[in-house]
């Protein structure tokens, strides 16, 4: 009497289970799973539709075979069960898959990174912001330079070291100073702008300089202030 109760209890959960699934139209995703672990880990096929299963060897013994079966059994289980708790256009998506792994994996390559995906464009944004941006010591002409510098190097493959990482060197002894005309350093790092000579030139009257790049093949001129 007893087990016949308990039979009762458990049949009216399955039945309270299947006819609310949550249905995923593409939005939502992350919280999808946490309903779909719960729902899978209480029909006991998290595993087959986590981790999949393996087809028997040629050689497998009756005991292996049995267990193919029962697997095979689950899996297409499982897959009835998703193809229930997504929306006509995902399930165009699953579809061809051919077992409930391959669905579940589709539907995480598809839906899973969106918001890493969203997170890395948005850290890479926020970098350029920062390296576009002028910073307080820094005056017109040397951020002039700095991004004529930038697009130069970027205009001649310079995106492949970028996305490495890392940041090129400049070569400063191409730069050349409009405060004391020579070459070697920015007009801010200027050790003679303190000298009285130099404070009387009008810096009003900023003069573009012609740097020769000669970097073995090609003779590009950068425009540097």
């Amino acid at each position: 009497m007893v087990t016949d109760t308990h039979g009762r209890a458990i049949m009216a959960i399955v039945n309270a289970i299947l006819g609310n699934l949550p249905v995923f139209d593409g939005k939502g995703y992350e919280d999808w799973c946490v309903k779909m672990d719960a729902i899978l880990g209480f029909q006991e096929l998290d595993e087959i539709v986590k981790d999949g299963f393996q087809e028997p060897s040629k050689n497998a013994s009756a005991e292996q075979k049995e267990t193919h079966r029962e697997n095979k059994r689950l899996d297409c289980k499982a897959r009835v069960l998703l193809h229930q708790c997504v929306s006509a256009n995902v399930f165009q998506k699953i579809s061809q898959a051919a077992t409930s792994k391959q669905a579940w994996d589709i539907l995480q390559q598809v839906y899973g990174n969106t918001g890493r995906t969203k997170k890395v464009k948005l850290q890479s944004l926020r970098r350029q912001y920062e390296l576009l941006s002028m910073t307080e010591q820094e005056t017109i002409a040397d951020y002039f330079n700095r991004i004529l510098v930038r697009d130069n190097f970027s205009s001649r493959g310079g995106n492949s070291f970028k996305s490495r990482g890392g940041k090129r060197p400049i070569d400063k002894r191409k730069i050349q100073c409009y405060n004391c005309d020579k070459f070697g350093h920015f007009a801010h790092e200027c050790w003679q702008i303190g000298n009285n000579n130099f404070h009387s030139k009008d810096k009003k009257n900023d003069q573009a300089h012609l740097a020769q790049e000669e970097d073995g093949s090609d003779s590009d001129q950068v425009l540097l202030m």
